[in-house]
Order: C-alpha cells, then structure tokens, then sequence
C-alpha cells in the first residue's frame, strides 16, 4: 500500500463524516479542490472507488470501508516498523535521562 499517506486517510474520513467534499474541506482547513486531489489519488493508489458522489452528497461506497482498512493496517504495520528502528532503547533512555537529571 505504497503511497497512501496519512493525509488522503484523514481526507477520506472527513469526507465520510461531513457527508460532502467542501464541508470536510472547511474542517481540514483546506480547499474543496485540494481535497479532492487527496481522494482522486487515494482512489487511484488502491485501485477501488471510495466515494459514491451523488449531487452534493457523498457517501462511502461498499468496497470502501474494507480497503480502507486495509490500508490502515498497512499504515500502521510501515509505522510500526519505522518507530521500532527510531525509537530509543530504554537503556539509552535512561541514561539520556540520568544525563539531564545531573546537570
């Protein structure tokens, strides 16, 4: 799930909640057409439609909940591995700490 990011997850879900693209943009603090572009390659990257847009309105299509779920876990699988290979170790932790406590 290569290029899914954060952003396009967090546009989707203000979509989903606001029930339109312009509303979930004003919560985003973001432009109706920047929004769009997050879900357009959001849509692209996983290969599925996510969003039925019917006039105004939009709503999740049936494939939607389960991809994006998926994607989530893959998220979540990239970070924790990330985090795994940046975070200190408890011992370095300590000792930085007991370093700060002395000074």
């Amino acid at each position: 799930m290569r290029g899914v990011n954060l952003d396009q997850l967090a546009a989707f879900a203000a979509i989903v909640d606001a029930g339109s693209f312009s509303a979930a943009a004003r919560r985003l603090n973001l432009s109706q057409p920047a929004v769009s572009v997050q879900i357009r390659q959001l849509e692209r990257r996983l290969g599925v439609r996510l969003l039925e847009r019917i006039g105004r309105r939009v709503e999740p299509t049936d494939r939607a909940a389960k991809t994006v779920i998926a994607a989530i876990r893959a998220l979540r699988e990239d970070h924790s591995g990330m985090t795994s290979q940046t975070t200190p170790s408890r011992a370095s932790r300590s000792s930085s700490s007991r370093l700060v406590g002395t000074v």
